[in-house]
């Protein structure tokens, strides 16, 4: 029951966001699942993207810009991500590079430190392992910089 109350919190927090970066949450419902209804994206994680076509220079710059411009929105709505991972940046295919950012499931406010463990990985922030509180913020920042480091 308290995972059900976190990821409808989850939700309540993504709702804020509206930016173009952002995968689009137009809809939720809570029945017996808690339904949401996104907005269509035809495109990969950057993960796939990486590992099957890669990016020149230009592109990585493009794809950075778009994903701080996200999570930097997402901070002043008041929200951190908290997962971020390659497999939460998808890129649109077509000639210009278009990022967005999904997978909010784990996102939290800002407003104060948070406490809740995020789902461990190897590029997990050191302020989300310990017992300690973290500012949400700082972990969306040490993981965008780790995962765009692995990536290239």
């Amino acid at each position: 029951m308290c995972f059900r109350w976190l990821l409808v919190a989850a939700v309540e927090k993504y709702a804020k966001l509206d930016h173009p970066h952002i995968c689009q949450l137009y809809e939720s419902f809570d029945s017996l699942r808690l339904l949401l209804v996104l907005e269509p994206f035809d495109g990969l994680p950057l993960s796939e993207f990486m590992a099957h076509v890669g990016c020149t220079h230009g592109e990585a710059q493009q794809i950075m810009r778009q994903t701080c411009a996200a999570i930097r929105h997402a901070h002043a709505a008041g929200v951190c991500h908290r997962d971020l991972r390659l497999e939460s940046i998808m890129l649109r295919q077509g000639a210009s590079c278009c990022v967005k950012v999904v997978d909010w499931a784990c996102c939290g406010g800002v407003a104060r430190p948070l406490s809740r463990r995020i789902p461990p990985s190897p590029f997990c922030p050191p302020e989300a392992r310990g017992a300690a509180e973290y500012d949400g913020r700082l972990v969306d920042v040490w993981a965008r910089q780790a995962r765009f480091c692995h990536a290239t």
